[in-house]
């Protein structure tokens, strides 16, 4: 049902979510905005008092971008927030 729920809800609200995600409780984890690119085995812990944000809200429509690179870990309440740019490396663990 994981599975299901992050193919229906989560992935269509990035430009790209790379294969081998592991999304924890995705009904926690929010992704709006456009030009989110999400690299390959993503992990995502989401809680329900501290669900995990990735969102883009630029000044300009379509402008913005979230790049996480590869075997990236998101903890609990952690939040992602761009009007511009933000490039998150790969092996990164964010808490």
């Amino acid at each position: 049902m994981v599975a299901i729920y992050t193919r229906h809800f989560l992935q269509p609200r990035c430009t790209e979510l790379g294969p081998h995600e592991m999304i924890m409780k995705p009904w926690h984890v929010k992704i709006s905005g456009p030009n989110i690119h999400i690299g390959k085995c993503f992990t995502a812990i989401g809680e329900p008092m501290h669900p995990v944000e990735i969102g883009v809200w630029g000044r300009e429509p379509g402008q913005g971008i979230i790049r996480i690179g590869v075997f990236v870990l998101l903890s609990p309440g952690v939040r992602i927030s761009a009007s511009d740019k933000i490039i998150i490396g790969d092996g990164v663990m964010m808490a």
